[in-house]
């Protein structure tokens, strides 16, 4: 009934204000590994995808580099949504928890065709997670 009798509640700002509330309170904190496994993976490309699949394996005990090939990671998050979308302060202490958890970023590396080739990746690391996004904006 809210919109129709009542001003109208969105579910974005709901969820905002609540993980908002969450980090000023520290129950977001960094999760390190308790071991590591001694596997390394390369991810290649830092948008959402990416991101998730670099946190996941770095909390699994795997050395993660996340290469990038913008100036900062963040892919879509970053260059694809306007700031009053979403803003960037969200993403950088996102990508600051990831840090504290081990995860590297590798920005300004074009993986492919430019710094890095991808045999070079196969032969450094263990596994390669292929998190690319376009390169033309919808």
């Amino acid at each position: 009934m809210l919109g129709i009798n009542q001003p109208a509640v969105t579910i974005k700002n709901v969820e905002v204000s609540i993980i908002d509330k969450a980090w000023d309170s520290g129950f977001v904190t960094p999760q390190p590994p308790e071991w590591l496994s001694g596997r390394t993976v390369a991810v290649v490309g830092s948008g959402p995808a990416g991101l998730a699949a670099a946190q996941q394996l770095t909390r699994a005990g795997h050395t993660v580099a996340v290469y990038e090939r913008a100036d900062k990671p963040g892919g879509l998050l970053r260059y694809g949504i306007p700031e009053f979308k979403m803003e960037k302060q969200h993403l950088d202490r996102r990508l600051e928890q990831m840090k504290r958890e081990g995860t590297v970023f590798r920005s300004g590396v074009e993986v492919g065709t430019g710094d890095l080739t991808g045999a070079a990746l196969r032969d450094r690391y263990d596994a390669v997670v292929l998190a690319v996004g376009s390169t033309v904006p919808p």
